[in-house]
């Protein structure tokens, strides 16, 4: 859930996961269509448009 709220408000959201023993780093990148139109755009996020967090996911 912390991706997607990050993703939504900035457009993308990265997540880095370190393995301690073998110092491997993978790092995951996620967009959010909070619109909700099938297409991953800039359009996709919630900073600026007046429209709150709980609109873009309980929209159906």
């Amino acid at each position: 859930m912390a991706v997607f709220t990050i993703a939504a408000f900035l457009g993308k959201a990265g997540i880095s996961v370190g393995n301690s023993k073998s110092g491997a780093l993978v790092t995951n990148c996620y967009q959010a269509d909070t619109n909700v139109d099938g297409k991953y755009d800039s359009d996709d996020t919630l900073a600026g448009s007046g429209q709150r967090f709980t609109e873009a996911i309980l929209r159906p």
